[in-house]
């Protein structure tokens, strides 16, 4: 997240990740992430996650 501060306000930022859920809870890796670093992420980040069974991705953030 810390080089997504330095890129230039013009450029489309997105973090693309693969999608991964836990056995326990069923919440997505990119899911925690957001719930416990979300006051480092810049608001201008996409944050998307692409599940491969599917093939489809998703816009989470």
């Amino acid at each position: 997240m810390y080089y997504f501060h330095f890129a230039p306000s013009a450029y489309r930022k997105i973090l693309f990740v693969l999608k991964d859920s836990r056995a326990r809870g069923g919440e997505s890796l990119a899911a925690y992430y957001i719930r416990n670093y979300g006051h480092l992420i810049p608001h201008s980040v996409e944050i998307w996650e692409y599940d491969v069974l599917a093939g489809d991705a998703v816009r989470i953030h």
